[in-house]
């Protein structure tokens, strides 16, 4: 047998020696607060109107027309004094009629899944620009419409504070 024969037949054994040691490890679980997960959890929404709505993916397509969707505006930190991290997120509700309707979402863990402990309507058609979580408080970075914007572009700049009580088990 030649050389490059016999360098063929030992990496040939080595590939299949090294694919009988791989270790099978089942696929890492996906964190309770977790983009993903939040993709799937069910929001309860609305200022007037209350809907309970579970998303798939980040998103929902409601049967009366109604698109409901997480943005990837997200934002962690401990917001109960409970030494556990809460997650702050942005749902957004498009009707057929061109109505944005925004809320904060702020999300526990509780039983290994997100639950939503609060919620704050932030308006209609504005620009979420930021989401953090400091001083146990969550802060919205947004634009909202003066009364001489046109719908697709609000202009003014403001942040918006939301504190959450304590909650959970």
């Amino acid at each position: 047998m030649s050389a490059t024969g016999r360098a063929s037949v030992a990496a040939a054994g080595l590939l299949a020696l090294a694919a009988c040691q791989r270790e099978e490890r089942p696929p890492a679980a996906p964190l309770p607060l977790s983009p993903a997960a939040m993709g799937r959890a069910t929001y309860v929404l609305g200022s007037t109107r209350l809907d309970t709505l579970t998303l798939a993916d980040g998103q929902l397509q409601a049967g009366d027309g109604r698109l409901v969707r997480l943005l990837p505006v997200m934002a962690w930190g401990d917001l109960t004094a409970d030494d556990r991290r809460e997650a702050a997120a942005i749902v957004v509700v498009q009707t057929p009629a061109g109505d944005a309707f925004t809320e904060l979402v702020v999300v526990q863990e509780i039983g290994g899944r997100p639950v939503q402990v609060a919620h704050q309507y932030l308006g209609n058609r504005v620009a979420v620009e930021g989401l953090t979580i400091a001083d146990r408080a969550v802060a919205v970075q947004l634009r909202s419409h003066r009364p001489t914007d046109p719908p697709c572009c609000p202009s003014e700049r403001r942040t918006q504070r939301l504190r959450v009580g304590a909650a959970g088990p």
